[in-house]
């Protein structure tokens, strides 16, 4: 999914062909951050190509380089990028979550679209810590699992603390 968020997102900015979005993945250092490859990138285009996401505008040639596709996106290239956003706002968190890649394109909407999808984002997040409270009292009343198995489910339960955290804070900064 978070392959297919940024080459929509990058694609709203306009036309590009698929080296120039690698070479925007690679300034914005996505693969420290995203689970997404370069390589991956193609693939995406062809796909979302094929599924009406995306049109190819046609070829160009710089100098002596290989001709290369133009996309631009579609406008259900727009309505996918908004579901995404909508969905990767709603997912678990882990050290690449695609959400950084949400935050990363929240400009393009609203700010009501913004302020919703951070609230939703919120409640999702406070529906996972209540899920790892329950769980942590399991394995308190059961400590076979021992130590990590509880440290686990505490460092998830501060991940997700923090980032409660850090979500109040953009609703007081930004409104």
């Amino acid at each position: 999914m978070s392959v297919r968020l940024f080459v929509l997102g990058a694609l709203l900015e306009g036309e590009a062909h698929g080296y120039e979005l690698i070479e925007k993945g690679r300034r914005w250092g996505l693969e420290t951050w995203t689970e997404i490859s370069f390589s991956s990138i193609y693939h995406a285009l062809r796909t979302m190509a094929a599924e009406g996401l995306l049109e190819e505008r046609g070829l160009e040639r710089e100098g002596g380089k290989p001709e290369r596709k133009k996309y631009r996106i579609t406008p259900r290239g727009r309505a996918a990028f908004a579901s995404i956003m909508e969905k990767s706002a709603e997912l678990p968190g882990s050290a690449k979550d695609s959400f950084y890649l949400v935050l990363a394109f929240l400009p393009r909407l609203g700010a009501r679209k913004r302020a919703e999808l951070l609230r939703r984002r919120g409640e999702v997040l406070r529906g996972q810590l209540e899920g790892l409270g329950a769980k942590l009292a399991f394995l308190d009343e059961h400590p076979e699992g021992g130590y990590w198995q509880s440290a686990s489910v505490l460092l998830n339960q501060r991940r997700i603390e923090a980032e409660l955290e850090w979500l109040g804070e953009q609703d007081a900064e930004r409104g």
